[in-house]
């Protein structure tokens, strides 16, 4: 009898154990919790999802997590789940270095009446995106010395950066007025350009200062994106969406075209939750990315996009 007490002890003890490491530790569950409380607050699919399903699958498929560093798989879980198909997550690792690609423009390709402009990757830096500004405004006014027929624009490579410096230093070309939207479930804000200050709603987000005017003003545009063309670049090419004298050569962009709100969690992990959609100025979604006016190979998108700003 004393045996079997001991045997039922044992199992008990074992089973108690079991049950001990599969749960998940108070650590790795608070951080969790915090992720899904910020994904419910602000995911652009938050009104069409069942949260507390949700945070029970989240949770479940955590497990025995007991680190943060166990629970970062739960966190691409979660995301996941809210089947918008752009929020990311990023453990705390460096970043890599800057991937753009940088098309290669043949010497006397463009002709001078003709100015040529390559939006790059707008850097992260506060310094380094003030000498990103100058350094395209300076492109603008060295090209504009001579009389301009039209300019070309070109997004290919351009995959993230912040979106406003990029729309106030190409703001002598693109021109005043709403130039896009960004859209979810609940709100529309617009984004206005005007003499190179940009707004974002009523926010005042960028502002040149001292703006150049074109001599040619409200110039034909030729548009240039590629598969490479993503999020910020997009809503580049969004914002010449409807804009008069405009045309877009290439081919269809990657289909990021959304808003992302990034956010630095207590163990310096980031999440990028997608918020809301580019639409152009006539309110015009671009979920899955957009297709140009006329299809164009690598190799002869600048001279198709040349042969239309010649006609003009």
């Amino acid at each position: 009898m004393r045996s079997l007490f001991i045997l039922v002890l044992i199992a008990t003890l074992f089973s108690g154990c079991r049950e001990k490491e599969q749960s998940i530790s108070p650590e790795a569950k608070t951080y969790l919790n915090e992720v899904i409380t910020l994904l419910e607050t602000k995911s652009v699919n938050r009104k069409h999802i069942d949260w507390t399903k949700f945070r029970t699958d989240v949770l479940a498929h955590a497990g025995k997590a007991v680190t943060l560093h166990e629970a970062h798989a739960s966190v691409s879980y979660a995301l996941q789940l809210l089947k918008d198909r752009h929020s990311s997550f990023n453990t705390p690792q460096p970043e890599n270095a800057d991937n753009a690609i940088i098309p290669e423009i043949p010497s006397g390709t463009i002709p001078k009446d003709i100015g040529y402009l390559y939006l790059g990757n707008c850097p992260k830096d506060e310094d380094e995106i003030e000498m990103y500004r100058q350094q395209i405004i300076q492109q603008i006014t060295e090209q504009d010395k001579h009389p301009t027929k039209g300019w070309i624009i070109d997004l290919r490579g351009n995959n993230y950066g912040s979106i406003s410096p990029m729309l106030a230093a190409i703001a002598p070309i693109l021109g005043n007025g709403t130039v896009g939207y960004f859209i979810n479930d609940t709100n529309e804000e617009p984004w206005i350009s005007e003499n190179g200050k940009i707004f974002y709603g009523n926010t005042l987000v960028e502002d040149l200062h001292e703006f150049y005017k074109l001599k040619n003003n409200g110039p034909p545009v030729a548009v240039l994106t590629d598969g490479t063309t993503r999020n910020s670049g997009e809503a580049v090419a969004v914002a010449f969406k409807g804009r008069p004298k405009t045309q877009s050569f290439g081919a269809k962009t990657y289909g990021a075209s959304v808003l992302n709100e990034t956010y630095i969690l207590s163990d310096g992990a980031t999440i990028s939750i997608t918020t809301g959609y580019f639409a152009d100025r006539n309110k015009t979604l671009y979920k899955n990315g957009i297709v140009p006016d006329t299809e164009a190979s690598p190799d002869q998108v600048v001279s198709k996009a040349i042969e239309w700003l010649k006609k003009q």
